[in-house]
């Protein structure tokens, strides 16, 4: 709470200010407080993944990825219900490093090295630009690309429009939007 004004004023979290880096690097250097943190998430979610994935109808889709989904109990609940589905977890290498499932593709990595600090503009942008994006597409019968590329689709620039692919989609390299 001694940070409180700093996260206040600046809209920055307040546990860099203190620790000199972000709590996702703090973890990264802690494996014991990382492992409390994710046993913790997962006792979180358990008891409704099941439930989650028996509800909604995930059959619709060929690929789930789960992007943070950490020891991967959502995913693995999914491509147990929809056997159909193609599953993929993406969280950071330190999490993922002992993670293996049945049908599920595990991926380490950073969801977003590079990136500013959003700001409240900023996401206030994202959100209205997604819901914009959404209900366009939602309105449109068909998609303007399907299966682009075969689903190979790094290097490529793509261009405004409604994309469906009806198999796994790689981005091995860059792609432009």
């Amino acid at each position: 709470w001694s940070q409180l004004e700093h996260s206040v004023r600046t809209g920055q979290p307040a546990f860099q200010s203190l620790s000199g880096m972000s709590v996702w690097e703090y973890r990264a250097e802690r494996p014991e407080e990382s492992a409390i943190f994710d046993r913790w998430m997962t006792a979180n979610t358990e008891t409704v993944n099941d439930v989650i994935a028996g509800t909604y109808d995930f059959s619709r889709f060929a690929h789930v990825v789960d992007v943070g989904g950490g020891s991967g109990s959502l995913i693995a609940a999914i491509v147990r219900a929809h056997t159909d589905v193609q599953g993929t977890l993406f969280d950071q290498a330190h999490v993922v490093e002992d993670v293996e499932i049945d049908g599920v593709d595990v991926i380490g990595g950073s969801f977003a090295a590079d990136s500013d600090p959003p700001t409240p503009t900023v996401l206030t942008t994202a959100v209205a630009d997604m819901q914009t994006a959404y209900t366009d597409a939602a309105g449109r019968p068909t998609p303007m690309f399907l299966n682009l590329a075969g689903g190979a689709i790094g290097g490529l620039t793509l261009a405004p429009g409604l994309y469906k692919w009806t198999s796994t989609v790689t981005i091995p390299s860059d792609i432009t939007i």
